[in-house]
């Protein structure tokens, strides 16, 4: 089987080697070029499924990188398939609410299930998820490789689920029409453990008939709601009611996409930053593959400018998501990971 090793710093790729394993499915690579603080991964193609390894970091003593590449058999049935979590960042813009999910899917069986849908276009999908029928402005996050279709009823993934809990995410942002007010809803197509909506608590717009909302403190003097709500079975619908008029807007042309700064217009006199909320919901969510994918293609926060706010906020994402790798390693017991997270 060929076998691709692959390497990055924080500024991008840095070693793509070929190779092949051989009968017993072990491979070799050796007079490797290594760099304190590059990270290493396997990778390799089974079915039309991609698979990685855990990723093997550089240090001054690393001399050779053990790494362990796991991969499955596939299978075309996504009913066994749930969304674990489904986080919700609601943002303003003239005339507008700005919304993006993420869903983190897990997939309970030992196969990688891919396929078994056949879109109308002829095309063959993995999941399909419902939107507002008003959408528009419909994106997406690939930025892990992940691809999408947009259908008359929503989006579909193309690509595999692996097997395990959280090993898969699916991020779209769209806009709908808001003046004053607004309602929308769309169909859940897998059954939900969780549904989390951010919205801001100096927003000026109330989220009724969603349940009882906690204070989340972002720091900086920025503060959220958080509405949860389920499980709920597939079949549900997600169903979201806004009330008022916002008091600030994203400015022109940015988006609520993950990730990104947005600069707030506010109705009153003061203009000022916006944290990026859907980093944080994004570092919550970075886990298995995506957490590592995430990282290596992510822009370092040393080549930022000091003190602004998506620099500041990469570095918070960037250190959630170790904290999150060295935990479930092992690395560190519950009560410090839960104190150490909060932090």
């Amino acid at each position: 089987v060929a076998v691709v090793l692959h390497a990055w710093d924080d500024n991008g790729e840095t070693v793509m080697l070929d190779g092949v394993a051989d009968s017993t499915g072990a491979f070799r690579f050796d007079d490797v070029p290594m760099q304190d603080g590059w990270v290493f991964a396997a990778m390799l193609s089974h079915n039309d499924v991609t698979f990685f390894s855990e990723p093997g970091r550089v240090t001054p003593e690393t001399t050779g990188i053990a790494l362990p590449l796991q991969i499955y058999e596939t299978a075309a049935d996504a009913t066994p398939v749930f969304i674990s979590q489904l986080h919700t960042l609601l943002e303003f813009a003239q005339g507008e609410v700005l919304v993006t999910e993420v869903y983190v899917l897990s997939n309970p069986t030992d196969r990688a299930i891919i396929g078994g849908l056949a879109l109308a276009d002829g095309q063959t999908a993995t999941l399909q998820f419902a939107l507002p029928s008003n959408a528009n402005k419909v994106s997406f996050d690939n930025s892990s490789g992940a691809s999408f279709v947009i259908t008359p009823d929503g989006f579909a993934a193309t690509d595999a689920v692996l097997p395990g809990e959280n090993t898969t995410k699916a991020v779209v942002s769209y806009s709908l029409p808001y003046a004053s007010g607004a309602s929308f809803t769309h169909s859940l197509n897998y059954p939900v453990g969780a549904v989390n909506i951010l919205l801001r608590s100096d927003t000026g717009v109330a989220l009724t008939g969603f349940g009882e909302s906690k204070p989340l403190d972002a720091g900086a003097g920025e503060a959220f709601d958080l509405y949860t709500a389920g499980p709920l079975a597939a079949g549900d619908s997600l169903a979201i009611t806004l009330k008022g008029e916002p008091a600030y807007y994203v400015s022109s042309g940015a988006s609520g996409t993950m990730g990104g700064s947005s600069t707030l217009v506010p109705n009153t006199p003061a203009n000022r930053w916006g944290i990026p909320a859907a980093a944080a919901m994004l570092g919550a969510a970075m886990i298995g593959f995506g957490v590592w994918w995430w990282r290596r293609s992510g822009e370092s926060e040393e080549d930022s400018e000091a003190g602004e706010p998506e620099a500041e906020w990469s570095a918070v994402v960037r250190a959630i998501a170790e904290l999150d790798e060295s935990h479930q390693r092992g690395d560190i017991n519950e009560e410090a990971y839960d104190s150490r997270r909060a932090e």
